[in-house]
């Protein structure tokens, strides 16, 4: 007895989860939403803003920016709207506000209704470089926080004193909360230099389901640290 109901739990779930494959594929009859939304953290100023517009066509390249009924929020806010030439509408939102490793996007979607879109952000702190930063070596940079996953990176924007400023990115994958900067990548800074560093943890996330698709950016501004450049 307890086989048979194992087996029909079982043959239950995969109809569940057929059902579920099925609403979630794309209708070419239907238009498509595609949303851009965005994120930033900046911690120093315990700042926040957030972005998002939306277009709506056969495909990604002809869709027109269209307005959301009864506007978008985030954070539990209203965001404002904005016209912003070549672009279209834009919902925008800029408050002084504590971080959260979720932060929430509700919408109202044409096809789907009403939408709730959570991203998550891993937050980069307390970063340290022990060695400091050699040219011969590089700089190994460690933090407080998470390993950098797949999606993610950091920007670094180095401040010297015989150039104006270095600047570059690594993508993740990490496998511990590190990363190692290759000595190549700060060959123009100047031996002896005390320079300060701004870090951001970045994250490309890609959603699709059926008619509607949305590509949201973060971005994490660590506080600014210093270090010192060591043959």
């Amino acid at each position: 007895m307890k086989n048979i109901t194992l087996i029909l739990f079982l043959l239950v779930l995969a109809a569940f989860i057929s059902c579920q494959s099925e609403t979630a594929k794309t209708n070419p009859d239907l238009p498509t939403t595609f949303a851009n939304l965005y994120v930033r953290y900046m911690e120093a100023e315990n700042r926040i803003k957030a972005t998002a517009n939306f277009d709506r066509g056969k495909n990604q390249k002809n869709a027109s920016s269209i307005k959301i009924d009864n506007g978008v929020f985030f954070h539990n806010a209203n965001m404002k709207e904005r016209q912003i030439p070549n672009i279209g509408t834009r919902y925008i939102y800029e408050m002084v506000g504590d971080f959260s490793d979720s932060f929430k996007f509700r919408f109202t979607e044409p096809s789907k209704g009403k939408m709730d879109y959570v991203v998550n952000i891993n937050p980069i702190k307390n970063i340290t470089i022990p060695n400091g930063i050699s040219k011969s070596k590089g700089m190994t940079v460690h933090w407080e926080g998470l390993p950098l996953a797949e999606n993610e990176g950091l920007a670094f924007l180095i401040q010297g004193t015989r150039i104006r400023f270095v600047q570059f990115q690594l993508k993740g994958k990490t496998e511990t909360s590190k990363i190692i900067v290759p000595a190549e990548k700060i060959k123009d800074l100047s031996l002896g230099a005390s320079v300060k560093i701004e870090i951001v943890r970045t994250q490309s996330l890609l959603t699709e389901e059926g008619n509607f698709v949305a590509e949201c950016n973060t971005e994490f501004y660590a506080l600014e640290t210093e270090a010192t450049v060591v043959p």
